[in-house]
């Protein structure tokens, strides 16, 4: 149940978020660079990248922030307003059984019906008509009036933006009629346990005779009326009077009469009045359940299409299709290999971080031999400068630390051939295995062999690797 309802608000917050984008993405370089270095929405559906920047949003965005938090408002506003209505329901009901017992020592046992049942009972055979053949209509009927008083009421927390951005989520699941029909349904189940209350207080302490007052209707519509309402109360063991016998000269003031009167009554509002409802709830509840489950992302419209288009081209700059090094090639545009190479000499180390994700700080302290730790290396201008940096001070020991997650091409393992030409002893530090993908950890692996760096040089941790780079300077001293 829990689950569901986070689903609910996790999908209501994304359409809010597309009706309040319609006129520009609200500032998302900081969430979609994230997505850029996160490895698990290598595989993630356009679905879920939107989802995912919706709730990024929520929590980091001023104004996402102040929305989902007055959709929180929004939502403890309805539980109030639910729970004021449902005590105005209790009191109707207990109102209108004060309403039929009160007035007077004789009561009508047919428009008794009618005013404890009788309108419940058709409110519920309008609301299914509704449901299946006009359920835009609800907007006229009890939960329509909630809806109308919670925008009021909500009216300082975005209550009309918020309660579009629902109706429009609610249309999309093509179950329309459902959701309201559970206020609706509450709403009558809370008068009829007032009315239930009512009529028991009164019944408890107060005599009454049951009469059947007509002019022009016969008696035989009386014995029909009691038997057809009749039946379904004596499923549950609330009899009534035997309907054969149900006619003006049965309804005199006996004390057995009345009591199978009041059994028969009482009989159909619990019948009709509660039970009924009680199943068209959980039927209602069920069908929204499944409704929630079904939730999702409309790309016909194409606002969420533009979006996810977006989303993908900032996740894919890292993720394109594999390119395996194809061999030694002409690099073309500025080529840093052109730098004057100097030959490494002394025992002097450094540390190449690349697209790592994460990574851990590294002290060149730590070593006594004297190691250089470049800056990350993501853009071409960082390969050009690492390249220059080992042109001009050249290295004996050079410890390469990659990403298993990022797709290594043809440049890469270019930038990977030039870093050796710079260095005597050169070792792979492949990070995140675990998380990686198997056709990137093995594009890595073969790329290197071909390169002569065998399995054995690579790390797969940064520890050892940073042990190899220490131990490196009491072999070559």
């Amino acid at each position: 149940m829990k689950k569901r309802w986070n689903r609910l608000k996790t999908f209501w917050w994304v359409e809010t978020l597309e009706h309040v984008e319609r006129h520009g993405y609200l500032e998302d370089n900081e969430v979609l660079g994230r997505f850029a270095q996160d490895v698990s929405l290598e595989d993630a559906n356009d679905e879920e990248l939107i989802v995912r920047r919706a709730i990024e949003l929520s929590a980091r965005h001023p104004r996402g922030i102040r929305l989902t938090t007055n959709i929180g408002h929004l939502i403890t506003s309805a539980r109030y307003l639910l729970t004021v209505c449902v005590l105005v329901a209790i009191v109707a009901g207990i109102s209108a059984a004060s309403a039929i017992f009160s007035s007077s020592n004789s009561i009508n046992i047919v428009t008794a019906w009618i005013g404890l049942v009788g309108i419940n009972l058709l409110s519920l055979m309008l609301t299914v008509f509704l449901i299946m053949a006009a359920p835009r209509k609800m907007q006229f009927s009890l939960p329509g009036a909630w809806l109308w008083l919670l925008g009021r009421v909500g009216r300082k927390y975005n209550a009309p933006l918020l309660l579009q951005s629902l109706g429009t989520l609610v249309v999309r699941t093509g179950k329309i009629g459902v959701f309201p029909t559970n206020l609706s349904h509450i709403l009558w189940i809370a008068f009829t346990v007032g009315a239930i209350f009512g009529c028991v207080w009164f019944l408890f302490f107060r005599q009454y005779a049951f009469v059947w007052e007509t002019t022009i209707l016969p008696t035989g519509f009386f014995v029909g009326f009691t038997d057809l309402i009749g039946r379904l109360p004596c499923m549950v063991e609330l009899y009534g009077p035997c309907p054969s016998t149900a006619d003006v000269a049965n309804l005199a003031d006996s004390d057995e009469t009345r009591k199978a009167w009041t059994k028969w009554l009482l009989g159909s509002v619990i019948a009709y009045g509660l039970a009924l409802r009680l199943v068209a709830l959980a039927a209602s509840f069920w069908s929204s359940q499944q409704a929630i489950d079904n939730l999702s992302v409309d790309f016909t419209i194409p606002n969420y299409f533009l979006l996810a288009k977006r989303i993908r081209d900032r996740v894919s700059l890292r993720d394109e299709i594999v390119d395996p090094d194809p061999g030694n090639i002409t690099p073309t545009g500025k080529n840093p290999s052109n730098l004057t190479c100097n030959p490494p000499t002394g025992n002097v180390g450094a540390i190449i971080p690349y697209e790592v994700r994460d990574l851990p700080e590294i002290d060149p302290a730590s070593f006594k031999m004297q190691v250089s730790v470049a800056t990350n290396v993501r853009t071409h201008a960082d390969q050009e400068h690492a390249l220059q940096r080992l042109s001009t001070a050249p290295v004996s020991n050079l410890l390469f630390i990659a990403d298993a997650g990022v797709s290594a091409d043809r440049g890469t393992f270019q930038f990977l051939r030039q870093v050796r030409e710079r260095t005597t002893h050169l070792r792979v530090a492949l990070l995140r295995q675990s998380d990686a993908r198997k056709d990137k950890i093995e594009n890595w692996l073969e790329g290197l062999n071909e390169m002569g760096i065998p399995s054995k040089d690579v790390f797969s941790q940064l520890a050892p690797a940073l042990n190899w780079l220490s131990n490196q300077e009491r072999t070559n001293g």
